[in-house]
């Protein structure tokens, strides 16, 4: 016999049971070997036919298998949440850094945009004290033009005088020859 029918024959023998418990309460519950009958026939089940229980152990274990492969893979998932959110931390400590070393190249750049601003500062002070001293020599410059010309004048004016001094003595010489 399989299992199977086993099991058929317990469920009509309960069955029965039932219904006659129902119907027929007070006889059966005082009639001995029918209750011997039912636990005769449950030793039977359970020595003949042991493997229905080792199938119900069998399937214990698998339940319990399951239970445990399934609270493994929760496990891994969170392990692998875990990770995830571990690789993200990392990127964006990264990115942090990658922003850090941007702002430091920015700095850099704007300290030598100012340096060179200072420079041309510098330069522009250096062209202006240039201008001034060459407006200084152009004062200079046409100072000595101007004394220069002043001195020329004298000259034309000593000449002019000499020329009329000569004039002069011409002019008395001629009229001492004529009073003569």
């Amino acid at each position: 016999m399989t299992p199977h029918s086993y099991l058929q024959i317990t469920r009509r023998c309960l069955i029965f049971v039932r219904n006659n418990l129902i119907d027929n309460s007070d006889e059966l519950m005082a009639d001995d070997s029918l209750k011997a009958f039912v636990a005769a026939h449950a030793q039977i089940i359970h020595s003949e036919h042991p493997p229905a229980a080792a199938a119900a152990d069998a399937a214990d274990a698998a339940a319990k298998a399951a239970a445990a492969a399934a609270a493994a893979a929760a496990f891994a998932a969170a392990a692998a949440a875990a990770a995830a959110a571990a690789a993200a931390a990392a990127a964006a400590a990264a990115a942090a850094a990658a922003a850090a070393a941007a702002a430091a190249a920015a700095a850099a750049a704007a300290a030598a945009a100012a340096t060179a601003a200072a420079a041309a500062a510098a330069a522009a002070a250096d062209d202006a004290a240039a201008a001034a001293t060459a407006a200084a020599a152009a004062d200079a410059a046409a100072e000595t033009a101007a004394a220069a010309a002043a001195a020329a004048d004298a000259a034309d004016a000593a000449a002019a005088m000499l020329m009329l001094q000569q004039l002069k003595q011409q002019c008395r010489s001629q009229h001492a020859l004529l009073l003569d």
